[in-house]
């Protein structure tokens, strides 16, 4: 061979093998500067060369160089097409990946080869358009290439992104060697549409499972709605897998809780995350400010925000939607002026959040401006949820003749929600004439929710047209028995209770009715007035009210002021909308008891506030994962004891950094053994003891150390800055008898509020090494 030839093909081979690193490291300065040496030497034109060129700068995303690459390549072939349809795959351009093969004929006439049927296939995926999928999978059959396992796992993924599984399982079964790809895609596409069973079962049969499978499966349940069993697979991947957990897993899982409002679920996860060293992830901090607010603590949201140093756009949305949610609107507005000067664009959820804030504080001239905004300042083009919140901010406030046109002129159907929204803003407003009109329309829609047959009722009786009223009641008796029976979740103790709608077997129901008659004996001294019109059912007045009594958020309230410490906030879930009549006896029991209720429902965080909050400053911690430097053995011997374990931490008047290691190391040992390992202790996280730990830190004179005022409250520790001399502590218990006991310096009395009896209490000692 000519040595010249020789030496090229050492060159081409080398360079060939350092570009693919580059590629697979998304490095692009150094593929920029190989780019360079192998055009100085004349090599840029030199066999697969400029593919992997293309290739290179397609997995860096600069698409742009990547098309220059390959316009200038004198000689094109399938694998050239293929590298540059991938590289817009790759950079998130699918509908141009397409547009672009239409060319492939007509400037090469090149048929494709499987690679580029497959990355079209892959286009038709990112793009969820099953239609078009469809015609290249007709291709495809129709090719030399049909037997292809390769573009027949995309088609897998294709069908299962787009829901059509039963065309996904034929594919799948028909490919000869199945990879980790098609397992994966069919098993994530069956868990995201609900078929749990399904999932499970292929899920269970699949060879190899790795992070990826176990995550698929994990994601789509959660997406499904069905997060107590993906929880419960997580649990199972922390036993099986070494290193179970990444980013991506972990913020599905908050998400589950998030979905769930399972706050101490959530508590243990956020745990978990900075016990894994995960606490500074975008995607994991994110996913705790949407667990946090939609479990109504928005302390914690707030404060986990606030220490998210890379704010993206979904960051700063989470925290603007919470704000509306629970109606703090100025909140709302000053936090989108922050993200506008911090040079975040807003998106379509944005927006959502800000005009859903205006709406209930009034804001007409806002809820326009950023309705305008959007679309003439961003290009964003409005959906159905955007009109029908811009409805409900001019409906709420008397603008009815301007939302109703709204609702007739919008480029969508109106739903229920909408029509619905403007019929209450009629009634409240009494506009009798808009409200009869609106009234028919809703009518003839053949509403879902119950509430909405409520406001037709109410509607037509208001204006005397009895037959309407008539209809209207005939519909709901022969309907309303087929809906999902209201309930009510409440979680004390670490167990939940729930509570159905005119629920007569619950073995404490004497004690509930009791305490409710005498709280709605004190609500009618303070002005209390039943409203009977959420009652469609024909009953005496005095009927009417007492099937008001029924409803299950009043229960499970009756049965959280029955088992929780005084001062505990009760928190309820509930999976239909709260009636009025209910969310106005919520704010008068709160004003009763001094206690903070929260409900969730499915239309909005519903808050019943009062003068006492009551809630601890929030903790989080940061830093690389802690090297544990107590002993084993008097960790295990203290959680097997089946005691509360005490922790305090002594000696750390040291510097910040060493503090924050001394205080993970305290909550390793409080909380990590019973949810990583899913064998959960009395007396711990998961058990039945439902302990709330307090750790005490003493600085020598150093009264104050900013890491900790980090964000969110992390599984209920309390951090108490103290000076100089240790603190002894008790534990605050929730038990089924409410005992509990009031926290007390050394030196100070250590009182009992109820019941004199206390459990033994053992200390751990948290020592920094010298």
């Amino acid at each position: 061979m000519h040595p010249k030839k020789l030496n090229i093909e050492w060159f081409c081979s080398h360079y060939l093998h350092q570009l693919r690193s580059c590629a697979k490291l998304q490095s692009l300065s150094s593929g920029q500067k190989l780019h360079t040496q192998i055009t100085k030497l004349g090599l840029h034109h030199y066999g697969p060369i400029p593919n992997s060129l293309v290739e290179m700068y397609g997995k860096c995303g600069v698409i742009d160089h990547a098309l220059k690459v390959f316009d200038e390549m004198p000689q094109r072939d399938p694998v050239s097409w293929a590298s540059i349809l991938t590289a817009y795959n790759h950079a998130g351009f699918p509908h141009k990946t397409l547009s672009l093969f239409l060319r492939m004929w007509e400037l090469d006439k090149l048929l494709p080869d499987h690679f580029v049927i497959a990355s079209l296939v892959r286009s038709c995926a990112s793009l969820v358009d099953v239609r078009l999928g469809k015609q290249v999978h007709a291709h495809f059959v129709l090719s030399p290439f049909y037997e292809d396992d390769v573009v027949k796992s995309s088609l897998v993924d294709l069908y299962s992104k787009c829901g059509f599984l039963d065309y996904a399982r034929m594919v799948f079964d028909s490919i000869k060697v199945k990879n980790t790809i098609s397992w994966t895609a069919l098993v994530s596409g069956y868990a995201r549409i609900g078929r749990k069973t399904d999932a499970v079962e292929l899920f269970r049969r699949m060879p190899g499972r790795n992070l990826l499978s176990w995550s698929a499966l994990i994601s789509g349940l959660v997406h499904s709605g069905h997060g107590n069993d993906a929880c419960s697979i997580f649990r199972n991947m922390r036993r099986e897998v070494d290193h179970g957990a990444d980013p991506f897993i972990l913020s599905s899982v908050i998400a589950a809780s998030a979905n769930m409002a399972a706050l101490q679920l959530g508590k243990q996860l956020h745990c978990l995350v900075i016990l894994l060293g995960f606490e500074r992830n975008l995607y994991i901090s994110n996913s705790l400010v949407d667990m946090y607010a939609k479990c109504s603590d928005l302390l914690a949201a707030k404060g986990i925000f606030s220490y998210i140093s890379n704010r993206d756009v979904v960051s700063w949305t989470s925290i603007i939607v919470a704000m509306a949610q629970h109606g703090q609107a100025k909140e709302a507005l000053a936090l989108y002026d922050e993200m506008v000067m911090d040079g975040v664009k807003p998106n379509e959820v944005t927006f959502l959040g800000l005009i859903y804030a205006c709406s209930h504080v009034g804001l007409v001239n806002k809820g326009r401006h950023f309705f305008n905004t959007m679309v003439q300042d961003y290009g964003m083009k409005p959906s159905l949820h955007h009109y029908t919140c811009l409805l409900d901010v001019l409906s709420r406030s008397g603008h009815l003749d301007e939302a109703e046109k709204l609702l007739k002129t919008m480029p969508y159907n109106p739903d229920e929600a909408a029509w619905a929204a403007l019929l209450s803003a009629c009634r409240k407003h009494k506009n009798t004439e808009v409200a009869i009109r609106v009234a028919d329309h809703l009518l003839c829609l053949g509403p879902e929710d119950p509430s909405s047959y409520i406001l037709l009722s109410n509607t037509y009786a208001s204006a005397s047209m009895w037959d309407n009223v008539s209809k209207v009641r005939k519909i709901m008796s022969t309907t309303y028995l087929k809906r999902e029976p209201g309930y009510s979740c409440i979680e004390l103790a670490k167990v939940s209770q729930v509570f159905y709608a005119g629920e007569t077997s619950h073995p404490m129901q004497e004690k509930l009715i009791g305490l409710l008659e005498e709280l709605d004996l004190e609500m009618r001294k303070r002005g209390y007035v039943p409203d009977t019109s959420y009652v469609l059912h024909e009953l005496e007045q005095h009927e009417k009210e007492r099937h008001l009594l029924w409803h299950s958020e009043r229960w499970a309230v009756a049965y959280g002021l029955l088992k929780s410490a005084p001062g505990t906030t009760i928190r309820i879930v509930k999976n239909l909308r709260t009636c009025g009549d209910c969310h106005m006896v919520l704010k008068f029991i709160s004003s009763i008891v001094k206690r903070e209720i929260i409900v969730r429902d499915i239309n909005r965080h519903l808050q019943a506030e009062y003068l006492y909050t009551g809630r601890n400053l929030p903790l989080h911690c940061s830093g690389t994962p802690l090297r544990s430097l107590i002993k084993k053995d008097a960790i295990e011997d203290a959680l097997a004891s089946f005691q509360p374990v005490i922790l305090v931490l002594e000696d750390v008047a040291r510097s910040e950094a060493e503090i924050e290691r001394a205080l993970k190391k305290a909550l390793m040992i409080s909380y990590s053994e019973p949810f990583l390992n899913g064998h959960p202790k009395r007396g711990t996280v998961g058990g039945g003891g439902g302990l709330k730990k307090i750790v005490r830190l003493a600085y020598g004179d150093q009264m104050w150390c900013p890491s900790h005022q980090f964000a969110g409250p992390l599984l209920g520790v309390e951090v108490v800055v103290t000076s100089s001399a240790l603190v002894e502590f008790d534990i605050e218990k929730e038990s089924d008898e409410a005992d509990w006991l009031q926290v007390r310096e050394r030196g100070g009395e250590a009182r009992k509020e109820k019941n004199s009896s206390a459990a033994t209490t053992r200390q751990v000692m948290v020592t920094m090494a010298g």
